[in-house]
């Protein structure tokens, strides 16, 4: 085990100099050697300061030879552990070894990792009872799931080799032991999680026998891992630019990190107890730096809030996202003790047979019956439809299922809980041709409300303090045939200076996508009723699956209204139509029209082809990459004019203009030359003909757009 544990600390520090030497830096640990001369035991204990990647890493080896006194003895039996001592009160002999690791990096986008590996012996009037403990977690400021899925994976690939489930009872431990139980009713984790064993003999295979080879194995397996695991992060993460305000909030999760250590962690609390305690060691593990700051509450929207609210509900980060309930299965359990069944019949099209399952009644869900049917069909499923059964159910099979019909077609939510015997009718953004024409008009209404209602959520946090609170949020009863949705909102305060601009729509665009990028959880808290953060409303019919099936979005209008109220519109297209900023361009347009004239006018602004008519008005697409900016900040401030963004932005537009001379026009009449001579001055094969216009007609131009002065 010692062998074991040097490997390990050898390891870790050498990759941790390795990449302090990538950016030129001489930071290197310094290596402390120490004897308990007159306990027994020793260890190395490495710790790296100050460097330009890592600002502490400590790495510690122990062996520590001692007494149980009776107070010990007590809080390790209260964990199962019998210790039977020779004579009531008498003191056991115990000893142990182990590594134990805490790094702390300088950027706040690199997470905080800790290990510790280790093996326990005490000598009992039975004899020797032993067992081991340890366990690896990352602790990020800020939640990243690449990053995290991978330091889970690894942790999941080393802790298979010990058997089926061993990674998924360890990280469930882990989850409830890494908590700041004093933070709120429900605690706060300290980080993200990972895996957290105890008092563990080896007992993968059968449970209760000990075997100590397989325990030493899994500390093997574990500790090995810890390089792959962590280390890719780093090298992706430290050269990542972060502001003032994240290096505040990353101190502030050290604050967290602390007060963990000090107040709940196990392995402190015995090392301040063991006689002849070296501080320095058990300390290590602490920060250069944290912070307190009194009454501090991230803002609802911002990545620190995002953060916060995985710190306070632990997530299975291997878990498909897609099967995410909004409510647990186990939670709708808990109310219905009498699991009665329904019958569920989904009629199949010219691709799919017809499906029939039984499910339980009042906790079993359409996405539920979709998952049943493929991931596909789960992935695109965005509200169901619950009709009528055709036939009644056979005699003498009633008693199997609630036989209960829905008297006309109703659509509900996807996550809407099935409560009677039906035909369902799964529906997705691209409906097979043999359903309802009707159905499309209902997927359409759903995504109408649900992007209605994340630009109400939006607005919410859009505006500084200057403009003052929202008074009133309020949804526009806009068809989907107008092209747009839209919120009227008001404020507690006199905004009547605010003239609103281009940029303001940009902002609000950008605010927006900020939202729907942090992956904010899109609730149903009852019919029709749902929540966004802390935003609540009822609607008259569903809303789709999750905020992520929401593509292209847009802030198109702003318009002042004759009370000092201001309406909002928007355009929006799913993530499952994907097109380019010239079709989405035209959608924008028809938002900004109040009218179908003023729409047709727009269109026919002279020497604009549609595509710089859609860039120049909007600017919310890259013109090649059609990608959205979503870095720069989106707040709305109040003041007098915007001179200086304004002409940036006239800047931009005329940038913009059509050049004759750019490369790519360049290019494109190159092309155009070339072809027309091929085309009269060579005979051709057929077969020679048909692949020269396939190259032409599926080469690098066919997807780009290009405008020449000359042409229009």
């Amino acid at each position: 085990m010692e062998l074991m544990c040097m490997q390990i600390q050898a390891d870790f520090c050498g990759n941790i100099e390795r990449i302090e030497r990538s950016v030129d830096s001489q930071a290197s640990f310094k290596v402390d050697k120490w004897e308990r001369k007159d306990h027994g035991g020793g260890g190395i204990t490495c710790v790296l300061q100050d460097g330009k990647v890592f600002e502490k890493s400590g790495v510690g080896i122990s062996v520590v030879v001692s007494k149980l006194n009776p107070k010990m003895q007590e809080a390790m039996r209260s964990r199962g552990h019998k210790l039977t001592p020779p004579n009531e009160g008498d003191t056991l002999p115990f000893s142990v070894v182990g590594v134990s690791c805490v790094t702390h990096p300088v950027n706040p986008h690199c997470p905080t990792i800790h290990y510790n590996y280790r093996y326990f012996e005490v000598e009992t009037a039975d004899g020797i009872e032993a067992w081991f403990g340890g366990g690896t977690d990352l602790t990020p400021a800020y939640i990243n799931e690449e990053d995290i899925k991978h330091f889970h994976s690894t942790q999941k690939k080393a802790c298979d080799r010990s058997g089926p489930g061993v990674y998924e009872k360890f990280k469930k431990w882990c989850d409830k032991y890494f908590v700041n139980t004093h933070r709120g009713p429900n605690g706060e984790c300290r980080g993200v999680g990972g895996t957290f064993f105890d008092d563990v003999i080896g007992d993968f295979a059968e449970e209760g026998k000990a075997d100590y080879q397989a325990g030493f194995r899994h500390q093997m397996s574990c500790g090995s891992s810890i390089c792959e695991s962590y280390f890719p992060i780093i090298e992706r993460r430290m050269h990542s630019e972060f502001t003032e305000e994240e290096k505040d909030w990353q101190q502030i999760r050290r604050g967290r990190y602390v007060e963990f250590n000090l107040v709940h962690d196990r392995g402190t609390k015995f090392g301040f107890a063991t006689p002849g305690v070296r501080i320095e060691a058990v300390l290590m593990s602490l920060p250069l730096t944290a912070r307190w700051q009194y009454e501090h509450h991230p803002e609802e929207g911002t990545k620190e809030h995002e953060a916060l609210m995985v710190f306070q509900n632990p997530r299975d980060w291997l878990m498909n996202r897609c099967f995410v309930r909004f409510h647990s299965i186990k939670s709708r359990a808990v109310l219905n003790r009498k699991f009665d069944k329904v019958h569920i019949s989904v009629t199949g099209n010219k691709y799919n047979d017809d499906f029939n399952c039984m499910m339980n009644k009042g906790i079993s869900t359409p996405l539920d019956v979709a998952e049943k049917i493929s991931l596909r069909t789960a992935q695109n499923a965005v509200m169901a439809v619950v009709r009528q059964k055709e036939k009644p159910l056979e005699q003498g099979d009633d008693y199997l299922f609630a036989e209960e019909y829905q008297e006309e077609p109703i659509a509900v939510d996807i996550n809407q809980p099935l409560n009677y015997s039906c035909n369902l009718d799964i529906l997705s953004f691209k409906n097979a041709t043999c359903q309802e024409l009707d159905y499309y008009d209902e997927v359409s209404k759903a995504y109408w409300r649900t992007c209605t209602f994340l630009l109400g959520h939006a607005m919410k946090t859009a505006f500084s303090e200057s403009f003052g609170n929202l008074s009133a949020v309020e949804s526009l009863d806009l068809s989907v045939e107008s092209g747009s949705f839209g919120v009227r909102i008001a404020f507690d305060s006199d905004v009547s200076s605010w003239s609103p601009s281009e940029i303001d729509l940009q902002k609000l665009t950008r605010h927006c996508r900020n939202i729907l990028n942090s992956q904010i959880s899109l609730n149903l808290i009852g019919e029709n009723a749902y929540s966004l953060g802390k935003t609540e409303a009822s609607f008259d019919g569903p809303l789709i699956q999750s905020l992520s099936q929401i593509g292209n979005f847009a802030v198109t209008a702003i318009d002042k209204l004759d009370d000092g109220s201001f309406e909002i519109r928007g355009t929006s297209l799913p993530a499952e139509f994907g097109t380019n900023h010239v079709v989405f361009g035209i959608l924008e347009q028809k938002s900004k029209a109040s009218t179908l004239e003023e729409f047709e006018s727009r269109r026919k602004v002279p020497e604009k082809t549609l595509a710089n008519l859609a860039k120049d008005e909007t600017l919310l697409y890259k013109q090649w990459t059609g990608s959205y900016n979503t870095s720069e900040k989106t707040e709305i401030i109040m003041k007098e004019g915007e001179g200086s963004e304004q002409e940036a932005l006239s800047n931009i537009i005329k940038s913009s203009s059509p050049s004759p001379n750019h490369d790519l026009n360049k290019q494109y009449r190159e092309f155009e030359v070339g072809r027309k001579f091929l085309r009269t001055r060579q005979a051709l094969n057929v077969a020679t003909a048909y692949k020269l216009r396939s190259i032409f007609k599926n080469g690098k131009f066919e997807h780009s757009v290009y405008s020449d002065e000359t042409k229009q």
